[in-house]
């Protein structure tokens, strides 16, 4: 029996880390209750579409945020405006404001088996923590 875990084909050498988050998530889940669930997978749906659309790879969720890496920092930009395009011109319900705060950051790849570990990967989530939000009706 082979016990070994078969790793994903994850970009290498110079990565372009994405990396997202809504902001007041908790308050908003709270104030949303069970349609929050809803709320969260169409804002994933919607980012993981520009990923894929850019040739990015999901590397993995962490509730409301997405991790994603590419090996082309020009389609990582491009992924960040389109899903920032999306989340702002998508009908959300009255009672929920989207913000949700994208970072990008482009180093050296350490894998860590079947994702990333290392410096870079708390460099691109302390960026997208302080990065501008966009929200319903706005695009940057």
């Amino acid at each position: 029996m082979d016990d070994r875990v078969e790793q994903r084909d994850l970009p290498t050498g110079t990565v372009t880390f994405l990396r997202t988050d809504i902001e007041g998530s908790m308050a908003m889940a709270r104030s949303l209750g069970s349609g929050w669930d809803a709320l969260n997978a169409r804002q994933g749906g919607l980012i993981r579409e520009a990923i894929d659309g850019h040739g990015g790879t999901l590397v993995r969720t962490e509730g409301d945020a997405i991790f994603a890496a590419f090996s082309d920092a020009g389609a990582a930009v491009a992924a960040a405006i389109e899903a920032q395009r999306l989340i702002g011109d998508h009908p959300w319900p009255a009672e929920a404001t989207v913000r949700v705060r994208i970072g990008l950051h482009t180093g050296q790849a350490h894998r860590a088996g079947d994702d990333y570990g290392g410096f870079e990967v708390n460099r691109v989530a302390r960026i997208a923590a302080r990065a501008p939000r966009i929200s319903s009706g706005q695009c940057a």
